[in-house]
């Protein structure tokens, strides 16, 4: 029961659920939402509800991002992962949409002061701890929000959380409960591993009749992805800088809007002598008067609890009231104090005197000029993006309107992940909001002008290739790499089956790793269930391995790993340590936050009675790149 807890805790649905109120706004992408795509049906229905594909290919790019935040890699649609990803991104979706046709049938809402309090209160549109409106406008404008839709949101996030919270409730866990789970987590196991890495084992090179009848016995796991040939005009803010022109009265004006920003204050350079009392301070202070340096204060006084500290050139602003007050009311050279503040009494010599300095109007020119342009060049853009889409809607052929315009033209032949049948990067790098819009668009759909993640881009899908089997030759280079790969593996699972085999017999396992090259003997002294496996240089299927098995015993088959394959001899069983008050503290809540996801994993299963969940599986792979490997 305890494991299960534990594996609870760490599912997809309960993330969702406790992650809510944090990523839902992030992860519907309203601005998506609103956009109705030129094709294509729902990628999953829950009851009456869809989900577009647009609302998961934002969920998707976000829990890419998430991903590689919590591992540090980043990793890409064709990773094996991304599989594992995008459902992740899908269960989300679902919870959320599942919750949300609750409420609706409990016909709960939230009222129009609940949502008034909500957007007060998010610091996103706050400017100096207080609620501004024009930020919000600000915030909308930019994402291409309507108010209305970004309020209805807000309400759906209040009624979402608001059942989310019935749910998950305090309860009460004991302490018997609590160091169970102490004991079974910090337990510990020696062990020792031979690690085999299927690098490490030389195997044949293919010959062509071998790769041939790989090639046909795997057909199906080498596939070309599908092609798009596509006409795009775009363009970008920067792209319309060289045409904008500013004269030097605006530049004047903005230099005087932002010249206090141009301005650095007074500042003095500062060494303080910080003491435990006032007579010890006035201490330093007379000896500073009669010519101690502050270095020999310190060092005559250390044994007092007198410590020096060079404060640098510092702000009024970041000394305390009492101390600033009086420092920056000294010249240079002068000693103040004793001052007491919270930190203690301060003695502090001013060394000098940095006098505020406001840059000159030609040292900030050429940074004004550029915010200018960039400022008339955003306001410009929507403009010619509209006239532009006229054009089009008139009739005008792209290539034609792009020219009339002096907007740049690119056509090219993209996979979804936006790489060409080389596999190389376009010279213009596209959002990934955009590859979903070209894979969602009909074959010579006429075009429109549109805002894609700040680019304005109008595009033509002219020519669409399926996604079909590789031929032998393009499947060549590929079929050699995952061939090699796969013997490699055998051959490291055969290699551990013979020494476990030779450990039966009597050999060690540190003699076996000093015989067989490039096999790596590993001996841990002590290891518990709550270990990170990497600390030991341990795979996580070895170390799960460890707790598998009796205590004293030697695995009788080979365990698998990403690298290759591992032999394990168990140890002893080493007891847990005693458990600090604190520990269990912890633990008691782990087991609480537990009982709450079982709870909120019902609440799912029940919701998916009530509102079935259908899912197109073929456009959901449409979502990942699908080359075979």
């Amino acid at each position: 029961m305890l494991d299960a807890l534990r594996s609870k805790a760490s599912s997809w649905v309960v993330k969702a659920f406790l992650t809510l109120l944090v990523v839902s706004f992030a992860i519907w992408g309203i601005g998506d939402i609103l956009r109705t795509p030129r094709t294509g049906g729902a990628v999953a229905r829950v009851g009456d509800r869809e989900i577009t594909p647009r609302q998961l290919a934002r969920a998707f790019e976000l829990e890419l991002e998430r991903f590689a935040e919590e591992t540090g890699e980043a990793i890409g649609r064709d990773h094996p992962l991304a599989a594992v990803v995008l459902q992740r991104a899908l269960e989300r979706l679902v919870t959320l949409e599942l919750v949300l046709a609750w409420a609706d049938d409990l016909g709960l809402a939230a009222s129009d002061e609940e949502v008034r309090a909500a957007i007060q209160r998010d610091p996103a549109f706050q400017s100096n701890g207080r609620y501004d409106p024009e930020r919000l406008k600000l915030v909308l404008r930019t994402l291409g929000l309507d108010e209305r839709s970004f309020i209805d949101q807000v309400r759906a996030d209040i009624v979402r959380t608001r059942l989310v919270r019935a749910m998950t409730r305090p309860v009460a866990t004991s302490d018997t409960l609590a160091r169970l789970l102490w004991d079974h987590h910090n337990e510990g196991r020696s062990a020792e591993v031979l690690l085999i890495p299927a690098e490490s084992v030389q195997v044949e090179t293919p010959d062509e009749e071998t790769l041939r009848t790989y090639w046909e016995e795997n057909k199906d796991r080498f596939l070309r992805p599908e092609y798009r040939t596509v006409t795009l005009a775009l363009v970008t803010a920067d792209d319309l800088l060289d045409e904008i022109a500013v004269d030097e009265a605006e530049l004047q004006a903005l230099y005087r809007e932002r010249q206090r920003e141009f301005t650095e204050p007074e500042r003095r350079r500062v060494v303080q002598l910080l003491a435990p009392d006032r007579a010890i301070a006035e201490e330093v202070r007379r000896r500073l008067d009669e010519g101690a340096s502050p270095e020999e204060v310190a060092t005559a006084l250390a044994d007092r609890g007198v410590k020096l500290v060079d404060l640098g050139p510092v702000t009024r602003g970041a000394l305390p009231p009492a101390l600033a007050e009086a420092v920056f009311a000294a010249e240079a050279g002068a000693v103040v104090g004793p001052i007491q503040s919270p930190f203690g009494w301060h003695v502090a010599r001013v060394v000098a005197v940095v006098p505020a300095r406001t840059a000159a109007f030609e040292d900030k020119r050429a940074e004004l000029e550029r915010e200018l342009k960039a400022q008339k060049a955003a306001e410009r853009l929507p403009r010619l993006a509209t006239e532009v889409d006229d054009e089009l809607a008139a009739g005008t052929r792209l290539e034609e309107a792009a020219a009339k315009f002096g907007i740049r033209v690119l056509t090219l032949t993209l996979d979804r992940r936006g790489r060409t049948p080389e596999g190389k990067a376009p010279p213009v790098a596209l959002p990934p909001a955009l590859l979903e819009k070209i894979f969602a668009a009909g074959e010579g759909e006429a075009p429109i002008m549109e805002e894609v993640d700040g680019l304005y881009v109008a595009f033509r899908v002219d020519r669409i290739e399926p996604q079909r089997p590789m031929t032998f030759e393009e499947a060549r280079a590929r079929l050699a790499t995952v061939w090699t790969l796969e013997r490699r593996r055998k051959a490291a699972e055969s290699l551990a089956q013979s020494l476990i085999s030779r450990a039966k017999q009597g050999a060690g396992l540190a003699e076996l790793a000093r015989e067989v090259p490039g096999v790596r003997y590993v001996s841990v002294p002590r290891i518990a269930r709550s270990d990170d496996p990497a600390r030991y240089q341990l795979p996580v299927a070895v170390a799960r391995a460890i707790f598998e098995q009796a205590p004293e015993t030697l695995a009788e088959t080979p365990i698998l790993t990403p690298e290759g394959a591992a032999v394990v001899r168990v140890g002893r069983r080493i007891p847990a340590p005693e458990p600090e008050p604190e520990n269990l503290a912890g633990l008691r809540d782990e087991i609480r936050r537990s009982w709450q996801d079982e709870a909120l994993i019902q609440l799912d299963a029940w919701l998916r009675t009530r509102y079935p969940v259908e899912v197109d599986n073929r456009l959901l792979a449409s979502f990942l790149q699908q080359d075979g490997g």
